[in-house]
């Protein structure tokens, strides 16, 4: 069986080249297709050159402009929520830190006392 199952994994590897290299062949023909249909749309488009030339620019800055306001907001919207983040990790870190001073502070005065009261009993005894 090992032989049978070896063969069948040949044939399916095969197999799988073959549909890799037809998927390579679509897709440089689609590719080749939509290029072809693209020079020939410009070539024979009714418009005049200067007017196609002009509305692909007038294309080309509406994308550029959008795509500058989109990255600044994009970038608005990272600082803002930069800002926020950082505000709350302070008001976090002080809450503890705040904790942390009142923990210190109340052991100083427990250690304190009882040194206070270990003093009365030994100079009681």
């Amino acid at each position: 069986m090992n032989l049978t199952n070896l063969i069948e994994q040949k044939k399916k590897e095969k197999a799988k080249k073959e549909k890799a290299k037809v998927a390579k062949n679509v897709a440089l023909g689609a590719t080749i297709g939509v290029a072809a249909g693209l020079a020939s749309g410009l070539l024979f488009a009714p418009k005049s050159g200067k007017d196609t030339r002009k509305s692909l620019k007038k294309t080309a800055n509406d994308l550029n402009n959008t795509i500058k306001t989109k990255a600044i907001d994009v970038t608005e919207d990272a600082k803002n929520n930069f800002s926020d983040a950082k505000n709350k990790i302070t008001k976090y870190l002080e809450s503890k830190k705040a904790v942390t001073n009142d923990s210190v502070e109340d052991l100083a005065e427990k250690i304190i006392t009882e040194t206070d009261n270990e003093v009365k009993e030994d100079s009681n005894a």
